[in-house]
């Protein structure tokens, strides 16, 4: 269950990246007219900000995930990241959600775009402008995002969980060699002022006088 957490969070930030990524160079593109005439955007790039955001988000929601899955249990160490990067999203992995991913990410797409034309100008364009040019241009520069986003936030997410961890190790390090040399002083009476103590205390009783009732 922990895992597959780990693995929806990630489709959805390499979804998320990909589709802002690649409509930002398919619109690119069309813009500056290397594409064969038509209308293929709606000369707007207002929704690309806005969705980047939300990927970061997923980003840092996926790296928590990871490294809570880590901390839980037991001391994490950088081959047990190592181990649980392999785990849970090694290459097999990734391959297996890369159709998820590309699927999440046209919709992703559609959505980003469809909002932005009716924010932007009241109404839809209809058609394919939401793709951003040619269809099959469009789709297979998509496909290309997907692949490069997804084992790219892989490689990216196990750096940066490898650095992360390796600050925490050093500064719990540092604190516990600091706590085993700190001089501790303990509270003793030492035997040369322990004997001048009982002297003085012998001295002022044989010194002392006898009672009143023996006076008396």
């Amino acid at each position: 269950m922990k895992h597959r957490s780990i693995v929806v969070t990630f489709v959805a930030a390499a979804a998320l990246l990909a589709a802002v990524l690649a409509d930002a160079v398919v619109e690119g593109l069309s813009n500056a007219a290397v594409f064969w005439r038509g209308q293929y955007t709606d000369g707007s790039s207002v929704d690309l900000l806005p969705v980047f955001l939300i990927a970061v988000l997923a980003l840092g929601l996926t790296l928590y995930l990871w490294l809570r899955l880590e901390a839980r249990g037991k001391r994490p160490s950088a081959r047990s990241l190592i181990l649980s990067t392999a785990r849970v999203l090694c290459r097999r992995q990734i391959l297996r959600v890369l159709p998820l991913i590309f699927l999440l990410q046209i919709v992703v797409l559609l959505v980003m775009e469809t909002t932005e034309q009716v924010v932007v100008y009241g109404h839809t364009f209809g058609g394919t402008v939401w793709l951003g040019g040619p269809v099959a241009v469009s789709l297979l520069i998509h496909a290309v995002f997907s692949v490069v986003c997804a084992f790219s936030i892989s490689s990216a997410l196990g750096a940066l969980a490898k650095a992360v961890l390796r600050v925490v190790s050093s500064i719990l390090t540092r604190y516990i060699a600091r706590t085993r040399t700190r001089p501790t002083t303990a509270l003793r009476l030492e035997p040369p002022l322990c004997s001048l103590t009982l002297g003085v205390t012998r001295s002022a009783v044989q010194r002392r006088g006898p009672p009143l009732s023996a006076l008396a």
